[in-house]
């Protein structure tokens, strides 16, 4: 049986394992072992590790892998709340091309709020398809036509939104997972150092 902690989390088990054991010391003065190395070394040298060290190894590979989920819906969420801040910005830039608009007077489509909408497919008023960019700028629309265009926008922000809420709820179980992963590998650690201690005083 044989591991590798190489790519232990930072800050993670790894690290507090090196904490407690850069506390530790023998009876002549001795540093005890001082990171999850030590450990690593005992499983891995021993053909039959004792029923801590096994659970140890669990928690470990456990946690490694709760790490690797729990930085990948970080990044999810931070890139959802990214795009809504850019339809947020959308919005506003729409809204302020329809200020003046009334049911006889028009006020013209941006590129911008024309590029964004064909990006995201979103249609113009009640188009089948995505907006044309080339043909929606400069389009003059009334006061009722910006009303709608600047729903079908909010429409597709609000779906976004959803998502979102739905990788913010992943996000925090996962989290938990990973929290309660680690307090248990804090624990095996804790009583790895202080058997090891007396075994030592007790030689």
């Amino acid at each position: 049986m044989s591991i590798d902690t190489s790519n232990a989390a930072d800050g993670g088990v790894l690290a507090l394992a090196a904490a407690l054991g850069n506390t530790s010391l023998n009876e002549a003065g001795t540093p005890a072992p001082a990171s999850l190395n030590s450990i690593v070394d005992d499983i891995n040298h021993n053909l039959r590790p004792s029923l801590d060290s096994l659970m140890l190894l669990v928690v470990i590979s456990r946690a490694e892998l709760l790490d690797g989920s729990l930085r990948k819906q970080v990044q999810d969420v931070q890139a959802k709340n990214a795009e809504l801040g850019k339809y947020n910005e959308i919005l506003a830039v729409a809204r302020s091309n329809k200020m003046g608009a009334t049911d006889k007077e028009k006020r013209p489509v941006s590129a911008t709020v024309a590029n964004f909408m064909a990006a995201k497919g979103i249609p113009f008023n009640n188009e089948s398809s995505a907006a044309n960019p080339t043909t929606l700028t400069g389009k003059e629309l009334n006061s009722a036509e910006w009303d709608l265009l600047v729903e079908n926008i909010r429409g597709y922000s609000e779906s976004l939104t959803s998502t979102s809420q739905l990788d913010m709820t992943k996000l925090q179980s996962i989290s938990g997972k990973y929290n309660q992963t680690f307090e248990m590998g804090s624990q095996f650690i804790s009583k790895y150092f202080r058997n090891t201690d007396t075994l030592i005083k007790n030689i």
